[in-house]
């Protein structure tokens, strides 16, 4: 395997819960439901990139532009009933655009654990970050 990159990132809102409806217009006029990024979801990725971005930086790591094994563990922030699998496509994007592989197209998403919320834990996603070996 080679070089890991570990990072970690507070707990982002679901998939579920990241998108609005916004009511749009076409050129003819038709109406059309568009969906959009709620406003905590815009700050959360935007922050959940900069630190990406800010960790890539620290350890001079190349965008890697293979298969890419992204180890994830969940800490839910509370009890309620949730899916650590809503968090994948979020987390991934956030990994591209920070700036961990060109394309998430290399990404093998591996939700290695989950854990239920401590009093000291307020929910995160910790990643562990590589090149697949072939």
């Amino acid at each position: 395997m080679g070089e890991k990159l570990s990072i970690s990132l507070p707990y982002p809102p679901t998939e579920n819960h990241m998108r609005q409806n916004a009511y749009r217009y076409s050129s003819t006029g038709k109406r059309y439901v568009a969906r959009t990024f709620t406003k905590t979801a815009k700050s959360w990725v935007e922050d959940a990139v900069e630190r990406v971005k800010k960790e890539v930086e620290t350890v001079s790591w190349v965008a890697l532009d293979c298969k890419t094994v992204v180890e994830m563990t969940v800490y839910f922030p509370d009890a309620k009933k949730r899916d650590a699998s809503n968090l994948l496509k979020v987390t991934l994007d956030v990994l591209e655009k920070g700036g961990v592989y060109v394309n998430d197209k290399w990404a093998l998403p591996w939700v290695k654990d989950f854990h239920v919320p401590s009093k000291t834990c307020k929910g995160s996603v910790e990643l562990v970050i590589y090149a697949k070996g072939e």
